[in-house]
């Protein structure tokens, strides 16, 4: 017996493993997720300050930019891969636990990104294919050389001016490096105590991300002839002419910089950038005439970016479940607070239940067909036939809101605290009253009667009526042999109880507004909050796996027969 517990308990993590695969691997197919959410709000808010179709079509084209979907992707924890993210949820490897991130702006090797937690700008440079953490005296000493080489160039200015310049450049060096030096050793303590570290996307990588959530849709930055309504000039349809461009596929962009030139009518404008970049495609040619809001060229703004971060296992492995994408709060901590209410309910309907539905059951089994068992059915049934939920909405408008014998909502009372010790039982079981109900009204019917016809069919049997035959009373043959045997289907049940114990109704709960385990679940489904999903899924199917476990060994306490192997 002892082997075939230990299997038992060996498949446990075996089977957690897959079902929470399958489940996290179905959060990221599935659509509608955290990432589109915040994209679609991001759209819908862009066609509104826009407006009109001229407002829709400008903000399909430019509201979502890479920066935004990026930093968008890296708040959710979305940005890496669905087997490493969830190999990282384990805790196998490290993950992220604290970052930042910022993508390098057109023709710099460096790029200036906050440290979480301390506040102080670093500098993160890059070194080949890679890139390294830059102190803030060496980043003042490499920005004072770049201004020492700009004014040393600078032909326009004299040697006297030059040397001015320079001295004042040094000067305000002694100072700035002066100033660095405190930060400096921040900087290097939270390097070597916490681990931080660097590392460089390439464009490639991001990439693939852009077209993961935009499928045949280009990530360059879309060159469009401005509508009349943004030039304040009214222009009919395909007068706009464009006369040349400043700009070749290639050259580097800065925001601002003049791309071209146009004639609205009679009167010329100038196309500028919005964005900064490489020149990409040019899809029309000069002295073309095109059409209002039409593309004329494309800006690659794709840069590789920097992320600063700090990382560490900290995942299922290390007792983590995350925290809420939704509210922030850890998971453990959300699924501690709701615990102890739906325990509450479940312990309580579990005792109810099989301290009424198995004395009720034996006594139909010996008074069968008698008036009492006929009643007994119809109750049994009418509460079975009723839904959970329908019985309390019935019960809230009736008993809560119009009579005022019951509260309406909450597990206890808002001066519950104040409450002396006997007044808070009271509360709490005021409170519970209605709840309890629909809870209890759909479980009496299945285990009064499996009580019953197992008791029924023993007492048919052979050994029942030998005993009786032999002298053995009636009471003694009902409760020392058929009852015994009668019990063995409801010890598998027990366990299997356990996750019911803990699960709760999100519906009841949802009506009664009793924040519970059950509507914990079931707000995180809608909300797909995948932290809680996968948490709540954790602890359910690790209490269901160790039910299986529990009701094996019942079976084997009320059945000497069973010898397991």
């Amino acid at each position: 017996m002892k082997v075939y517990f230990l299997r038992r308990l060996l498949l446990v993590p075996v089977t957690l493993l897959g079902i929470t695969l399958l489940v996290f691997m179905l959060m990221r197919a599935a659509p509608g997720g955290p990432v589109q959410r915040d994209l679609q709000e991001m759209m819908g808010a862009a066609a509104s300050e826009q407006g009109g179709s001229s407002g829709m079509r400008e903000s399909e084209g430019n509201a979502i930019t890479p920066e935004a979907l990026f930093e968008i992707e890296e708040k959710y924890q979305r940005d890496k891969g669905v087997w490493r993210s969830y190999v990282e949820w384990l805790g196998v490897v490290p993950r992220d636990v604290v970052r930042a991130a910022k993508s390098f702006e057109s023709g710099k090797d460096w790029v200036t990104i906050t440290m979480p937690r301390v506040n102080i700008d670093v500098d993160l440079i890059k070194e080949g294919s890679g890139i390294r953490i830059e102190l803030p005296s060496e980043t003042v000493t490499r920005k004072t050389k770049k201004e020492k080489e700009k004014i040393s160039d600078n032909e326009a200015l004299s040697e006297e001016e030059k040397q001015a310049l320079l001295k004042d450049l040094g000067e305000k060096k002694d100072l700035l490096l002066q100033e660095a030096k405190d930060d400096d050793g921040i900087i290097r303590d939270r390097i070597r105590e916490y681990e931080w570290k660097a590392r460089l996307i390439s464009v490639e990588e991001l990439k693939q991300r852009w077209e993961k959530n935009f499928r045949g849709k280009s990530a360059a930055h879309k060159v469009r002839i401005p509508d009349s309504e943004a030039t304040g000039k009214a222009s009919p349809e395909k007068s706009v002419v464009l006369r040349s461009w400043s700009r070749e596929e290639g050259d580097e962009v800065k925001k601002g910089d003049v791309l071209a030139t146009i004639e609205v009518g009679a009167v010329s404008s100038e196309l500028k950038a919005a964005v900064g970049g490489v020149m990409g495609r040019i899809l029309v040619k000069e002295g073309e005439e095109v059409a209002e809001g039409k593309v004329v060229a494309e800006i690659d703004v794709l840069q590789e970016r920097a992320v600063l971060y700090r990382a560490q296992r900290d995942g299922l492995l290390q007792g983590s479940l995350g925290d809420s994408e939704r509210y922030g709060d850890p998971v453990i901590s959300m699924v501690k607070s709701r615990m102890p209410i739906s325990l509450f309910y479940g312990v309580i309907s579990m005792i109810l239940i099989y301290g009424i539905c198995i004395p009720l059951g034996i006594v139909k089994a010996i008074k069968h067909r008698t008036w009492l068992d006929n009643v007994s059915s119809i109750a049994v049934f009418s509460g079975y036939a009723i839904p959970g939920y329908v019985l309390g909405s019935f019960l809230l408008v009736f008993l809560g809101a119009r009579l005022d014998l019951f509260p309406l909502s909450g597990f206890v009372s808002e001066n519950f605290s104040e409450l002396p010790f006997g007044a808070k039982i009271l509360d709490l079981f005021h409170h519970a009253v209605m709840p309890l109900a629909c809870y209890l009204v759909g479980s009496f019917a299945f285990m009064t009667f499996m009580m019953k016809n197992n008791l029924m069919d023993n007492l048919a049997a052979d050994y029942v009526r030998t005993a009786t035959a032999k002298g053995v009373p009636y009471g003694s043959a009902v409760f020392r042999h058929a009852f015994r045997n009668s019990i063995i289907p409801i010890a598998t049940t027990v366990g299997q109880n356990i996750t019911l114990i803990v699960g709760g109704s999100f519906l009841i709960e949802g009506i009664f507004d009793i924040n519970g385990f059950g509507l914990l679940q079931y707000t995180a489904i809608l909300d797909k909050d995948e932290p809680v999903v996968l948490g709540v899924l954790t602890i359910s199917a690790v209490l269901m796996l160790l039910g299986n476990v529990i009701s094996d060994l019942c079976v084997a306490f009320v059945d000497p027969r069973i010898r397991f192997r």
